[in-house]
């Protein structure tokens, strides 16, 4: 699963501060520069943003065990099937014993 808009779903801790972007200039502020809420493309802290993003989602919501030595990798068990979830930058490689969870998994990445 190749997830287009990874890098624009994280959330940044850190106060970050831009220039105005040539063509996307604030006439009324012309002389600001602007705080930035949201992770863009080109940051340092975007990568970071978008695993923490996804730790919360592994953990808190879905139950997922990270990997102490492989933190890319984690794994949710039901019953006695697996599913393992692997991150690679904006790829997402998956796979269970189950048809059911892989589909499962799918549709709650999708919503």
């Amino acid at each position: 699963m190749d997830v287009e808009s990874a890098f624009l779903n994280g959330f940044i801790m850190e106060e970050v501060y831009v220039e105005q972007s040539q063509g996307f200039e604030n006439f009324y502020f012309s002389n600001h520069i602007f705080r930035l809420k949201k992770a863009i493309y080109h940051l340092k802290q975007v990568p970071r943003a978008w695993y923490d993003r996804l730790k919360c989602f592994f953990l808190i919501e879905n139950c997922f065990n990270i990997r102490k030595i492989d933190t890319t990798l984690s794994t949710k068990r039901k019953g006695k099937d697996i599913l393992l979830v692997k991150i690679y930058v904006d790829d997402i490689i998956f796979n269970a014993t189950n048809e059911s969870l892989c589909k499962e998994f799918l549709k709650c990445m999708q919503d």
